[in-house]
């Protein structure tokens, strides 16, 4: 019921509808639609129909929703008719999108049988692959891989929260790696108003090589229905391999340690993916033994190879090949250091930290490893700039203290209780697969002053992401990776409110005006920042009036990362931190 009073449903249906001509595969693609509430619905679409024929599966077919029924156990009705070539019922296939949303909105059923649905799907498709999208409003609720709610919002800030982000039991984990084994990935989209257990039904999309899309309190009169469009569509038409599996070697005597993405590990090293796309971004971590030293001007070599198979068919493998010089001195090293590629698997390496141990625990690790790595950057400088009164970054890290400090305020790290489990699951989602390109929006918002913007026909930044960096005289639009939010001051001129919004009031229900050649400039960042790249998603524009709690301190000023937060100091203090702990670890 809740996907058809938010539009929901309705939005999947007709996203889903216009990219049916440019899904991969050409001819040889297939497809098949179910539906879901407290019973599994089936379609038949045969081309010979005249239209679609629904076929209603009682949840108790499920052999009473027993939890370790297996796949094979699942009752599927003429498979034949359900699973189908693309080409051959488009015709019946898009009278069923059109009709689905007309069909169900009278519903008002209420329980969710997404175990069952994704049994079902996964029987349907064990024989061939592909990619499974599933749309989920509420917690499963009945049948197999029900869940429980176990949010404790006690928890949230104690070292008990970690569990909550760990899976409830393994019937998901099962079920994924089923996914895996068949050649499935699972990309999901999902919204809901309370607790879902993302953490557990994540692990679809975590295991699968797939995607976790989620749309708070989603209700399409809102304007979040754009957001699910932009997203769904990237989904299906970005360029995607298939059956992959990629291997990473390294010279002798050094270790691979530990991988971070969404994928499964078979055997020691082997990255199995059943899809493999663009978006997405795998962390790999060495070791070199205490004991075992390379040789000053030697080689290190890396190679990675991604063996998958195209759209149109086509097995092919992708090998990449580096090696880098061994050097004797850390000033060199430093020099050289990819700064992007460093944050990034610091932040997935301090995320898996948060999830194994604690939040706390995995904030102060990554404080430890910045004053650790600056300690050994000032260990190796002459002693006469080891001695200033300052701190000293090398070139290539200055901006790390700013993404770290930024990073222990974010959704994934911050101490602020009020964070939920959910968003938590999400945050770290994103962050396990964000690009190394992706990264610093992800984890430092953007501030844009519009006014300049427009006054200067290109986007202006404001620096710091700080209220000092705002008056009440201005406009400006904070790029969260979650959200654009359009903060504007009281006392913002009236000739640009109403060149943005057509209207001076900011009593009212502010919106963007349309494209003129007044606001030009701020429509062609706002659309530039809501196309979704490097597996971030369409954030959805919000208005947001000067003082207009809560939702300024929510949507604006608890992004203003380099402002205290919570527990968590501003960037100056920060800096004033990591200069004590280094001088005296010194």
């Amino acid at each position: 019921a809740a996907a058809v009073s938010s539009g929901f449903l309705r939005t999947a249906c007709e996203t889903i509808r216009s990219c049916l001509s440019k899904l991969p595969g050409d001819d040889r693609t297939m497809t098949a639609l179910l539906t879901f509430d407290s019973n599994v619905h089936y379609y038949s679409l045969k081309g010979s129909l005249p239209q679609a024929k629904m076929i209603v599966c009682p949840e108790l077919t499920f052999t009473g929703g027993n939890q370790k029924e297996s796949v094979d156990d699942v009752l599927v009705p003429l498979p034949d008719d359900l699973f189908v070539s693309l080409q051959d019922s488009r015709r019946v296939l898009e009278s069923l999108l059109d009709r689905l949303p007309t069909l169900w909105q009278s519903t008002t059923n209420v329980e969710s049988a997404f175990g069952p649905a994704l049994s079902a799907s996964i029987r349907l498709m064990c024989s061939i692959g592909g990619k499974l999208l599933m749309f989920l409003c509420g917690i499963p609720s009945i049948g197999v891989g029900r869940l429980k709610n176990r949010d404790d919002k006690k928890a949230y800030n104690t070292a008990k929260e970690s569990a909550l982000l760990q899976p409830a039991d393994e019937w998901y984990k099962d079920r994924a790696l089923l996914c895996s084994r068949e050649q499935i990935c699972v990309d999901l989209f999902t919204t809901s108003s309370s607790y879902m257990d993302l953490a557990t039904v994540g692990l679809l999309a975590r295991l699968t090589g797939g995607q976790m899309c989620h749309y708070k309190n989603f209700d399409v009169k809102h304007g979040d229905g754009a957001c699910l469009v932009q997203d769904l569509r990237r989904v299906l038409q970005r360029d995607t391999g298939f059956e992959a599996v990629i291997r990473t070697r390294c010279s002798a005597g050094v270790k691979i340690t530990n991988f971070f993405g969404n994928f499964y590990i078979r055997g020691q090293d082997l990255m199995a993916l059943p899809n493999v796309d663009e978006d997405k971004a795998f962390g790999v971590q060495f070791m070199l033994p205490p004991n075992y030293t390379l040789s000053v001007g030697s080689m290190f070599s890396l190679q990675t190879a991604l063996l998958y198979t195209s759209g149109t068919g086509e097995r092919r493998i992708r090998v990449h090949t580096v090696a880098v010089p061994v050097t004797g001195s850390l000033v060199e090293l430093f020099r050289t250091v990819d700064l992007p590629a460093t944050w990034n698997l610091l932040a997935k390496w301090t995320v898996d930290q948060a999830v194994r141990t604690t939040f706390e625990a995995a904030r102060n690790s990554a404080v430890d490893q910045v004053v650790a790595l600056l300690k050994t950057y000032r260990g190796c400088l002459p002693q006469a700039q080891r001695t200033i009164a300052q701190m000293v970054l090398p070139d290539s890290l200055r901006l790390l203290p700013l993404i770290i400090n930024a990073l222990l305020k974010t959704t994934l790290l911050n101490s602020n209780a009020e964070v939920s489990a959910d968003d938590r699951s999400v945050a770290i989602s994103r962050a396990m697969t964000v690009s190394c390109r992706g990264t610093l929006r992800v984890f430092h918002p953007r501030l844009f002053d519009l006014l300049k913007t427009m006054e200067k026909g290109q986007p202006e930044w404001v620096s710091p992401v700080s209220v000092e960096g705002m008056t009440a005289e201005g406009v400006y639009l904070l790029d969260t990776s979650w959200w654009l939010a359009m903060w504007v001051g009281r006392r913002a001129p009236a000739e640009a409110l109403v060149r943005l919004f057509g209207t001076e009031d900011l009593n009212s229900s502010l919106v963007l005006s349309p494209r003129s050649e007044g606001n030009a400039a701020v429509w062609d960042l706002v659309e530039k920042l809501q196309t979704p790249h490097d597996g971030l998603g369409s954030p959805q524009l919000v208005v947001v009036v000067q003082g207009t709690a809560p939702a300024e301190r929510a949507m604006v000023l608890r992004y203003l990362v380099e402002d205290e937060y919570f527990t968590a100091l501003s960037y100056p203090n920060f800096l004033c931190l990591l200069h004590r702990r280094i001088q005296a670890a010194t």
